[in-house]
C-alpha cells in the first residue's frame, strides 16, 4: 500500500489546527520517514538498475558463477522494488 505524504501532511495540518499536538507531530514524523524512504528506495533502485545492466563476465578476479551472480542481483532487487517477487 502507498502511502500519500501529502495526505499524511494535510492530516498533520488538521489536527494541528484543533489542538491535537501529539496527533499532528506524529503524522509530520511519519511523513517526513516515508519521504526518506522513498528516498533511499531511489537510491537502491539506482544502484540495482547499473548493477542489472552491467553486463559482467568472467575476469581473473571474477568467476563464472560469480560473473553470473552479480548479472542477477541487480534484476532481483528491481523486481523487489517493484513488488515482483
Amino acid at each position: 500500500m502507498a502511502i500519500a505524504t501529502d495526505e499524511l501532511r494535510k492530516w498533520a495540518d488538521w489536527h494541528a489546527d484543533r489542538g491535537h499536538a501529539g496527533v499532528a507531530h506524529a503524522l509530520y514524523r511519519s511523513a517526513e520517514r516515508y519521504d526518506d524512504q522513498a528516498t533511499a528506495l531511489d537510491r537502491v533502485r539506482e544502484i540495482a538498475d547499473r548493477a542489472a545492466s552491467a553486463g559482467w563476465r568472467q575476469t581473473p578476479l571474477l568467476s563464472v558463477d560469480q560473473a553470473e551472480g552479480m548479472n542477477l542481483v541487480g534484476e532481483e532487487i528491481l523486481r523487489a522494488l517493484d513488488g515482483d517477487q
